[in-house]
Formats: C-alpha cells, sequence, structure tokens
C-alpha cells in the first residue's frame, strides 16, 4: 500500500468509536489501565504549569 492509496482510504471514526465501544477486549483494556489508579492532570493544570515554568525561565 502506497501514500496515494492511504490518502485515497476515507477514516470512519465514528464507526471505529462504535467498535471499540462494543469490543469486551477493549473494555478489558480500559478497565485494567483505569484501575492501576494512574491518575489524569487536567489540560488547564499542565498549562499553567507550563506558564510558570516559562515565567520562571523568563526571571533567570
Amino acid at each position: 500500500m502506497n501514500v496515494i492509496n492511504l490518502l485515497e482510504q476515507p477514516v470512519d471514526f465514528e464507526h471505529e468509536g462504535e467498535q471499540l465501544r462494543n469490543s469486551v477486549a477493549f473494555q478489558s483494556f480500559f478497565d485494567e489501565r483505569s484501575a492501576q489508579g494512574k491518575k489524569r492532570i487536567p489540560l488547564e493544570d499542565v498549562l499553567r504549569e507550563i506558564e510558570a515554568e516559562l515565567a520562571c525561565q523568563s526571571d533567570e
């Protein structure tokens, strides 16, 4: 398969999302990963940390 073929193939994200929601294997993987206790960090917090670090660097 070449690049032109990849560009010609439409991606049906809605269909793929539906398949994942209905996949027992994916849901098990998702549940297991969620149970590992990895905390999600809100994007706003990440942006705040980056801005604070950049401000500290500009003060130097």
